[in-house]
C-alpha cells in the first residue's frame, strides 16, 4: 500500500490502493472516504458526486446540503441534540454531529495511514488509521476525552453504499429474525426479517427512506451487501466494543440514486440525549480511551 495525493472531482484527495482495492480520501471534508472501488470487478461501492466539488461546508452546513456522497464519521450523535448533563449540558449538537464537517490532520505511519480531529462543542479527539491489504480495508478508531470530565460520545459510520439498479440487498447473521423500524414511525415497531419490505430499496417507493436498527442486545458483529451478480461487500467488527447496527435505507429521499448504510454504532439510538437516558451509549473517561475497528471486504462469488 502506498498512499498518494491525488485529487477527486477537483477536490485534494488522498489515495490508497492494493491489488484488490481502491480508496480515496477527503481530508478537507472530515476525512470522507469518498470511493471504495473493488479492482478485479469494477464495483464502486459508495455513492459518488454529482460533479465538480465546491468549497468543502462550513460548521453549519445542513448535511443533506453538503453532497450525498461517500462515507462519513457521526461523532458525537447522530440527529442534531443537546448535551443531555454535566458541565456541557445544553450545548448544541448539530445534526450528523461535527467531525464531518471539520477538516482531519493526516500523517503517514509505517503502512498505515492515520486521521484524527477534535470536536468544538465537547473537548474529544478522534483518530482513524486505515490500511488496506488485498481486498480489505481495515478501519482502526480512538476516541478520547480530552478535557477533565468524563463525556457521553456516540459514534456511528454512515456509508452511503451505491445500490443503483444492481438490486442489491442486506446480508444480516442467520439468528436475526426481527429489526426495529424507528423511522419514519413516530413509535419503533419490530418488524420480520428478512423480508423484501426491509431488506432492500426496492420495497421503498421513490422518494421515502426507511431507518432500521437490530435489536439493541442482538450484539451483531457482522453485515454485508449481496449484489445480484454475486459482486459482494461486507462490515466484520467487535460487537463487545460496538454493541448496535443501525441500516438506512433511501430510494430518492435525500441521495440522488437509492443507497444503503451498514451503521454499526456505540450507541442506540441516534439521539445523544435519547440514548444517555436509555443508558445505551459509552461514557469516556480522560485517559481511559476507547477502541475500536471496522473490517471492509470486498469480494464476488462465494462469501466468506
Amino acid at each position: 500500500m502506498t498512499p498518494k495525493e491525488t485529487t477527486f472531482w477537483g477536490e485534494p484527495a488522498i489515495a490508497l490502493h492494493s491489488d484488490d482495492i481502491e480508496v480515496v480520501v477527503l481530508p478537507r471534508r472530515g476525512a470522507k472516504i469518498a470511493s471504495l472501488r473493488h479492482t478485479s470487478s469494477g464495483r464502486e461501492w459508495l455513492e459518488q458526486p454529482a460533479g465538480e466539488l465546491g468549497p468543502p461546508p462550513g460548521y453549519g452546513s445542513a448535511f443533506t446540503d453538503a453532497g450525498m456522497f461517500g462515507w462519513d464519521e457521526m461523532l458525537p450523535t447522530i440527529t442534531g441534540s443537546a448535551y443531555p448533563d454535566g458541565e456541557f449540558q445544553g450545548a448544541p449538537l448539530p445534526d450528523h454531529g461535527e467531525v464531518w464537517r471539520l477538516p482531519w490532520k493526516t500523517r503517514v505511519a509505517g503502512e498505515a495511514f492515520v486521521w484524527s480531529t477534535s470536536g468544538r462543542v465537547l473537548p474529544y479527539e478522534v483518530t482513524r488509521t486505515m490500511r488496506v491489504v488485498d481486498a480489505r480495508l481495515h478501519l482502526e478508531y480512538e476516541l478520547s476525552a480530552t478535557g477533565t470530565t468524563p463525556l457521553w460520545l456516540l459514534w456511528a459510520a454512515h456509508p452511503q453504499f451505491a445500490v443503483g439498479g444492481r438490486h442489491t440487498r442486506i446480508v444480516l447473521p442467520a439468528e436475526v429474525r426481527q429489526v426495529l423500524d424507528v423511522w419514519p414511525r413516530t413509535e419503533p415497531g419490530r418488524v420480520r426479517w428478512p423480508s423484501p419490505d426491509v431488506e432492500s430499496t426496492n420495497g421503498l417507493t421513490r422518494g421515502t427512506g426507511r431507518k432500521l436498527y437490530a435489536l439493541p442486545d442482538a450484539r451483531i458483529g457482522t453485515a454485508g451487501l449481496v449484489d445480484e451478480d454475486g459482486t459482494w461487500l461486507r462490515l466484520d467488527w467487535d460487537p463487545e466494543l460496538v454493541p448496535y447496527l443501525g441500516l438506512w435505507l433511501d430510494n430518492g429521499a435525500y441521495a440522488r440514486h437509492p443507497v444503503i448504510a451498514l451503521e454499526p454504532a456505540t450507541g442506540y439510538y441516534d439521539d445523544l440525549a435519547l440514548a444517555v437516558r436509555n443508558e445505551r451509549v459509552p461514557q469516556i473517561h480522560p485517559g481511559r480511551p476507547l477502541r475500536w475497528s471496522l473490517l471492509v471486504t470486498l469480494g464476488r462469488g462465494e462469501r466468506p
